[in-house]
This record gives structure tokens, sequence and C-alpha cells, in this order.
């Protein structure tokens, strides 16, 4: 996997507007501060190549025909598959929303549910379609989250990568060990550095994240106020008798 990365592109959106102000199937007026105009674009090749198809050194095979059954050719086509239908902004809301389940299987001392949690957290990207029309902003965002991805890495953004099962983990803690509170400042904490980590690297495109992110930090803490009442009350009732 990572003779995968490594062979991946550095991909700068913005450089490539200059190149071809139609990149997005018309004409950019103005593109200030990092911002695109107009706020739609349409699909074009450059966008759905965001990964390259096929293996740079003659297309050839890695290791042999196979390895571990799938080919890198195979490997390409699916991460160009998958990365389409990230554009699909369902799966930018639906991923915060996996905190719920992950919060309750944590809660409930469920091994096999967390783990189920992470996999439908990681496969969500890919769940719903490739979008017909792209957010310009959103466009810019991921594109920017791909060449980090593939980018070259430091021991800080190592780091800083780190940071995401470590979130995962002291979430778990939290809710194992029925720590409401703990459990509802790692969520807020994990959204508000989410958003930080966003403006930092992709500037304005951020915004486009926000709606995503706080209506899930929204939605969770909402929930999670609602599950704790419930659950403080009941252990009141059982105590009265």
């Amino acid at each position: 996997m990572s003779a995968v990365i490594e062979r991946l592109p550095s991909y700068n959106l913005t450089d490539s507007l200059r190149r071809n102000p139609s990149l997005f199937g018309h004409t950019i007026l103005r593109n200030t501060g990092g911002v695109l105009h107009p706020p739609t674009a349409e699909w074009t090749d450059d966008m759905r190549m965001s990964f390259p198809v096929r293996s740079i050194a003659g297309r050839q095979r890695v290791s042999g025909e196979r390895t571990c059954g799938l080919t890198v050719d195979s490997l390409y086509d699916f991460l160009n598959w998958a990365w389409e239908r990230h554009h699909n902004p369902l799966s930018w809301y639906i991923r915060p929303l996996f905190v719920l389940p992950f919060c309750y299987f944590a809660y409930k001392k469920n091994v096999w549910g967390v783990l189920l949690t992470l996999l439908g957290v990681v496969s969500s990207m890919f769940w719903f379609p490739a979008p017909a029309v792209l957010d310009a902003r959103a466009a810019e965002f991921l594109a920017m989250e791909r060449q980090y991805v593939t980018g070259g890495w430091t021991v800080a953004k190592t780091a800083m990568a780190a940071l995401v099962p470590v979130w995962f983990i002291a979430l778990t803690w939290a809710f194992w060990r029925r720590s409401w509170l703990a459990g509802a400042s790692v969520i807020n904490v994990g959204a508000l550095l989410k958003i930080i980590w966003g403006f930092y690297f992709g500037g304005d495109s951020a915004w486009s994240i926000l709606p995503a992110v706080g209506l899930g930090a929204l939605i969770s803490n909402g929930v999670l106020l609602y599950a704790y009442r419930r659950v403080h009350r009941q252990a009141l009732g059982h105590g009265y008798r």
C-alpha cells in the first residue's frame, strides 16, 4: 500500500486552474483568496482522474503478476472510483454521525460493534454515487486533502495524523468508563481540531466542511444529552425502589 501511495503525484488545483481556466467546464471569472467562482462545477476528465489509472513504470505489475490477489492497476481503478464518490456531500454529512453508534458500542463495551463502526467510517466515503455537478469550493478542499495525503511526510505531519487514532482511543476510553463529560469533550475537541486543520491547510475552501462538521457535532451533542438524562432518570428511579 505504501508503494502505491508513493506513486500518487501531488495535485495542485490552483495551478491547474491557472493552466486551464476551463477546468470545471466553464471559465473561472475570478479566483481571489483561493475562493473559486462560480460556486458549482461540472465533472471533467481532469477531476475524475484524481489518481493515476495505471502505474507509471510502463504499467508493470509490482512483485510479480499479483500482490495479495490484487493488481496495482485494479487498486488504482478502485481509488479512482472511491475518490469520485467521495465528492458526494452525503458522505461528508454521514461520517460525523458514526460518532453515535461508536459511543453506544463503547458504552456497552461491545468490541465488535466498535470495530464495525470504524469500518463504516472508512467505507462511507464511497457509499454514495459521484455527483454530476461539483461544488467548486468543495472540489478545491478535496484537492488539498489529496495533496496533503500523497505529499511528503514529515515528523510533524505524522504526529498530526496520529491524532486521529488517538481521538478514537480517547472516545472509546471515555464511554467504556461511562464518563459522559469526557466523551462529549472528546467529540467537541475533535470537531474543533478538524475545522482548525481545514482552515490552516485549505484556506477559504474549508468553509465547505463547516456545515457537515457543525451539524454532526450538534446532533451528537443533542443525542448524547438526551441519552444521559434518560440514563440518569432510570438510575434515580431504581434508587427509590
